[in-house]
């Protein structure tokens, strides 16, 4: 995880004494995060499809707005982090990386990584587990 785990080795060592390996380039990385729901209820539930959608939406206006405000977004997280755990750097750190993560298709599920997540997480792995039917809803008007 680019913008997590890795920064907190980073903090640790220097980048110049690390091999890093990334997952992605040698064909072997898999799909993280996300947002997955039942079948049965994206199919059964009245109106479930629906609210889904306008969540999407409404968490990719966000994370847009985000991109374009790193700064900004960083001050609200910070403003609400009774902890204290990072400081300023490591959040804007890890929106930075997550800029870059969600700048290739704008959080849509990548066909490829999805495909390549199932041949190397299962061999009989269903054909019909994804769909678009949500990312349409919420995006096409």
């Amino acid at each position: 995880m680019s913008y997590n785990e890795f920064r907190l080795v980073l903090a640790a060592f220097p980048e110049a004494d690390l091999t890093v390996f990334k997952y992605e380039e040698m064909g072997v990385s898999v799909l993280e995060d996300g947002l997955y729901v039942l079948n049965s209820r994206l199919n059964d539930e009245p109106g479930f499809a629906e609210t889904t959608a306008r969540f999407v939406r409404a968490s990719m206006l966000g994370w847009n707005w985000a991109m374009q405000n790193p700064d900004a977004a960083v001050d609200i997280v910070l403003k609400y982090d009774d902890r204290g755990w990072y400081d300023r750097a490591y959040h804007l750190y890890q929106m930075h990386e997550i800029i870059k993560l969600l700048s290739t298709n704008n959080g849509r599920l990548n066909g490829t990584s999805y495909q390549r997540t199932l041949n190397f997480m299962s061999t009989t792995a269903p054909h019909t587990f994804a769909t678009d039917a949500i990312w349409g809803a919420a995006f096409i008007r």
